[in-house]
């Protein structure tokens, strides 16, 4: 073995109760979902959201949180299986009495197969007992979920009362005003609480152009480097001494690496990665790779990412977006007239099919390095009786060092947020007592038993950067990670528009990394999307 390793980068009572009571409940369909990937706009098959091997950018798909292993119905309207706690009448903190009333909330399977367990969450969290939360499955599909919310708020419907937005498709909802703005509605101290200790890129994602907060952030999700650390260590790398877990490569470094893995194990496959022509190409995948080499779509993210519509630039043709598709096709096809010199073969031409679930399913067989993904995927592959304590995770690499890129917030690792959002039906006769559920949500406790149960992540550093989301049994070795990428992380440019243009930057991204010049593409892209930013 020779050393390989080069890279040179600079209240106690309540917690108790929670640990025996989740020992203690008999929770049903406890599984992960792919939340903050490609909606299964495939075969749509229960349980495989995130396919994306026969996705296009057509439908409305977001980052889809539905599990691998729901164990329940997975259709659309489906009875929760919640059953009602004390019905009687209970006031909560500002003195209003709810008595007996019954919210409908479309949400993820997770939440419907354990209703009682979760009632019970939110009332320790302050719910008053005279609520009661039946959920219903948020139909498997992300796509379908938008599309569906869509004719429901057009039409004026009363029901449901509270619903899952994709972060990625919570603008466009906001800026139609089709959910409830919740200054006003929320109290004060629930509002603030939001905006000053979440995530900032999630509550970017709810708040408008004047600040005011439309939805309470239910938890993000972040795409990172699942790698294989026995097989790191085989080849004569030190992945803790180190500090894989929290430093960022150079994406000519990674290639580097993966390739002298491959080179020197029984691996057959360097790297998977999703570059089917979809919205996990377009709003994900892509958007990292152009960040990270300094290029955006729009100009500056921090001015222009959700807007002005029509009067912001348009900047696909710049080479760093160039030089950051020339890098994701040396990794397929290795060098030639449309790549970088200097960058390792590393993936097979099946990524221009994969989608996170499929390749999911692939890596299981043992004979991939490197791999990007979700957490979904965690209690899985890091399982005892799968890879255990041999899985790594990483953050994504970079193409050029963080502060480097043409615009601010460019370059460096970057991490497309994914995740999902909890609003409020505005023409719902139960505000009120939506209020309460959102502000139960906001718990600490609640959020580190869904970290727990569901592996999701908590919105909060203070929740999630703690000894108790660590000490979650396999989730919690990656905590640092997924830190890591939160704090490196860039929303979606999802506008009213975006649906429209994600097929153009799925299509033409797809051709450049495949067969069309990419300098040839994102010139045709420009104008795609100029197009249709000045119709608008």
């Amino acid at each position: 073995m020779h050393n390989n390793d080069r890279e040179n980068n600079s209240g106690t009572d309540r917690r108790v109760g929670r640990r025996r009571f989740l020992r203690a409940v008999g929770v049903t369909g406890i599984a992960t979902g792919i939340a903050g990937c490609g909606g299964n706009e495939g075969d749509g098959s229960a349980g495989e959201t995130g396919d994306g091997s026969d996705e296009t950018a057509s439908g409305d798909g977001g980052s889809g949180s539905t599990p691998t292993d729901s164990g329940g119905d997975m259709g659309g309207d489906g009875e929760s299986g919640s059953t009602p706690t004390d019905s009687g009448g209970a006031t909560d903190t500002d003195g209003q009495t709810f008595d007996d009333v019954t919210l409908e909330y479309v949400s993820w399977p997770q939440l419907a197969n354990n209703a009682d367990t979760v009632n019970q969450w939110l009332h320790d969290a302050g719910m008053p007992q005279g609520i009661t939360v039946e959920f219903s499955n948020v139909f498997n599909v992300s796509g379908g979920a938008r599309a569906t919310y869509q004719q429901w708020l057009s039409a004026n419907r009363e029901t449901p009362d509270l619903m899952e937005f994709d972060t990625g498709w919570t603008q466009p909802f906001i800026v139609r005003n089709q959910i409830l703005d919740l200054e006003g509605n929320l109290p004060d101290d629930v509002v603030s609480k939001i905006k000053n200790d979440y995530f900032p890129e999630i509550v970017r994602s709810v708040t408008d152009g004047n600040g005011n907060l439309w939805a309470v952030p239910h938890f993000p999700d972040y795409p990172h480097i699942q790698y294989r650390k026995d097989l790191a260590r085989q080849a004569g790398y030190d992945p803790e001494g180190n500090n894989w877990a929290t430093t960022a490569m150079s994406w000519q470094r990674f290639a580097e690496v993966t390739a002298d893995v491959v080179s020197q194990t029984d691996a057959s496959t360097g790297y998977l990665w999703q570059a089917a022509s979809g919205l996990q190409l377009a709003s994900l995948v892509f958007n990292e790779y152009l960040s990270s080499w300094g290029g955006a779509y729009f100009g500056n993210p921090e001015e222009n990412l959700f807007g002005p519509i029509g009067d912001r630039p348009v900047t696909v043709d710049e080479q760093p977006v160039i030089d950051s598709l020339k890098m994701g096709r040396s990794f397929i096809e290795g060098t030639t007239s449309n790549t970088l010199e200097d960058y390792a073969t590393i993936s097979p031409s099946s990524v221009y099919q994969g989608g996170p679930f499929p390749q999911f399913q692939e890596y299981q067989n043992g004979d991939t390095v490197m791999m990007r993904n979700f957490p979904f995927t965690l209690p899985t592959l890091g399982a005892e009786d799968q890879f255990g304590t041999d899985l790594g995770t990483m953050p994504l690499p970079h193409g050029v060092p963080e502060g480097e890129g043409n615009y601010p917030g460019t370059g460096g690792s970057i991490h497309t947020l994914g995740g999902w959002n909890v609003a409020v039906n505005p023409n719902s006769t139960n505000v009120a007592a939506a209020m309460e559920v959102l502000k139960a949500l906001t718990d600490e406790t609640v959020m580190l038993n869904t970290w727990e149960l569901f592996g999701w992540i908590p919105p909060m550093r203070s929740v999630f950067d703690t000894s108790d989301a660590r000490d979650v049994d396999i989730l919690g070795r990656y905590v640092d990670t997924l830190l890591y990428a939160a704090d490196n992380s860039l929303p979606r440019p999802a506008t009213a528009i975006w649906t429209i243009q994600e097929q153009r930057v799925a299509q033409q991204a797809h051709d450049a990394l495949r067969d069309r010049p990419p300098a040839e593409a994102m010139s045709k892209l420009k104008s795609q999307l100029q197009t249709i930013e000045n119709n608008y």
